[in-house]
């Protein structure tokens, strides 16, 4: 072809970018859960294949777990969550101040409101960014095999208190932008009959973190924040849906109570009775609600009981099936009228929406404290529903779906 007409030819039409989708399709919305379910399945298969000890690796001690950009569980695994897993980092580290390589890290039972049930526990979560938007977050847990305390474990009979069960590390940026925090690490080993355990079950779960930011990043980077953000809440949209129309196939209108118990805390005490009671009644709004009770729970158990539920606990459950339902501190048994705070964790500040949680007094064995006042002595059952503080963890939540008019004891 002659110069002169390659040169007249004109320049090819630039493509003008296709706009970004801010809502997802039910298609989309498939793949999306699909591909944020599979990147949380391989975080747990890379903290069982490289974690050392046996709690993990046979025992199976350990979850992961992904959240939107406001730390609300979007996926997790089998094992059940005990509370709010972001609000104790979210206390001391607000979501804004979060930058990109940060990994938070805790194990505090009481200080993280009943997220972790015992010190051995430990929590790590990572805030995900895609072009410098905070996406969502990813979160490891895992119990170690030994991180000091008054027996080889950590976790004895015959503890009293808390402190008794080894280092207690509050919420901690064990990361900051990329940069690890060795000093912490060494101090937490040093505490630890068995350290090379640690430091390997430690790597494992920073290990885990950081893919699950990968992959959640790569998820983003694909479909847009815009997407996944509106996924994420058609999610929890669908977890809500769900949950209450099995609710309201297995309750008729009215109050259902069920009780059951442990027969001792290994120091002489017992039995202790978790007491729940389901309401569903007709809201202001004409729809359905369910408030769940357990106000009338024995007090806690002065000996070791592996679980601590404070009122984050069955906060954290109504808000994953009501996304924003309310918990009341009250001994009532409903909640019509009733002064209702708004629970650690729901930051959307959204109303309730047709679940509650009713939880007790400080001091039951729902609501535990860490630090007595006045312990009852070895063989002494503590009165039911004073305000006794006691040193050992609760008792754990029964699962009332699976039982309808049960007699109370």
């Amino acid at each position: 072809m002659p110069d002169s007409l390659e040169k007249e030819r004109p320049a090819p039409l630039a493509k003008a970018p296709r706009p970004q989708p801010t809502t997802c399709d039910p298609v989309t919305l498939e793949i999306v859960r699909g591909a944020i379910r599979a990147a949380q399945a391989e975080m747990e298969a890379l903290i069982e294949r490289t974690a050392i000890s046996a709690f993990i690796r046979e025992k199976k001690d350990f979850y992961t777990a992904v959240f939107d950009a406001d730390g609300v569980m979007a996926v997790g695994s089998n094992l059940p969550v005990f509370g709010d897993i972001c609000g104790p980092v979210f206390r001391d580290f607000p979501p804004d101040t979060m930058l990109e390589g940060d990994l938070y890290w805790y194990n505090d039972c009481y200080g993280s409101r009943g997220a972790v049930s015992h010190s051995n526990d430990q929590v790590l979560l990572a805030p995900v960014f895609h072009d410098g938007r905070r996406c969502g977050f990813v979160m490891g847990w895992a119990h170690f095999s030994d991180i000091g305390g008054l027996r080889a474990g950590s976790i004895s009979p015959d503890t009293t208190d808390i402190f008794q069960e080894g280092i207690i590390v509050p919420p901690t940026k064990l990361i900051d932008a990329g940069h690890t925090n060795e000093a912490t690490l060494k101090i937490f080993f040093r505490n630890s009959r068995f350290p090379e355990q640690n430091v390997g079950d430690m790597r494992a779960l920073m290990a885990s973190a950081a893919l699950g930011v990968r992959r959640i990043a790569d998820i983003v980077a694909r479909f847009g924040a815009d997407v996944v953000a509106d996924a994420l809440r058609q999610l929890l949209a669908r977890t809500r849906n769900l949950v209450r129309a099995k609710l309201a196939e297995t309750f008729d209108y009215g109050t259902h109570r069920f009780t059951d118990a442990i027969d001792s805390d290994g120091h002489g005490n017992g039995p202790f009775h978790i007491r729940l009671a389901l309401t569903r009644e007709r809201g202001p709004d004409g729809r359905d609600r369910f408030i769940f009770d357990a106000t009338e729970t024995d007090d806690q158990s002065p000996g070791p009981v592996n679980l601590l539920l404070n009122p984050d606990v069955p906060g954290t459950a109504s808000r994953r099936a009501g996304h924003g339902a309310r918990h009341v501190l009250s001994r009532r048994r409903c909640v019509p009228g009733v002064q209702c705070r708004r629970p650690a964790g729901a930051r959307r500040g959204a109303a309730a929406r047709g679940l509650a949680a009713v939880a007790e007094v400080p001091g039951t064995a729902r609501h535990a404290r860490p630090h007595p006042d006045a312990l009852p002595r070895r063989g002494e059952r503590p009165h039911k529903r004073s305000r006794r503080q006691g040193a050992g963890r609760s008792l754990g939540l029964c699962h009332l779906l699976h039982a309808r008019h049960l007699p109370r004891r």
